[in-house]
């Protein structure tokens, strides 16, 4: 990065804030051309570290991360929860269409698909 940077915007020159001397005209319209450039390379400083931040999170390896692979080295000792308690239950109560009784007449009926269905 640049050591020199800019606190503040610079005030708008009018032609009234120029000087009428050739020398210190010169001299002030050197400092412009130094302060253009300046700021046009550090323009093009953040321009780069824009395009580098935007490829490291959306470029193709945007989902490798420092130290990501060490996450899974180590083993950790993990304490084992204790057997539940067993809990009796007398039934289950179904919830939708009752069955239908055992004592109506079922027939059975197969249908057999042709060659060409099949």
């Amino acid at each position: 990065m640049l050591g020199i940077m800019v606190d503040m915007l610079p005030a708008a020159v009018t032609a009234g804030d120029l000087p009428l001397e050739l020398e210190a005209l010169q001299a002030f319209a050197l400092e412009q051309n130094r302060l253009a450039c300046v700021l046009w390379e550090q323009l093009e400083n953040l321009q780069h570290q824009i395009a580098q931040l935007n490829r490291a999170r959306f470029g193709a390896s945007s989902e490798r991360l420092a130290g990501q692979a060490e996450l899974f080295d180590a083993a950790i000792d993990m304490p084992v929860p204790s057997e539940p308690a067993k809990v009796q239950v007398t039934g289950h109560s179904r919830r939708g269409r009752p069955a239908l009784p055992k004592d109506l007449p079922r027939t059975r009926i197969e249908y057999d698909l042709s060659d060409e269905q099949k």
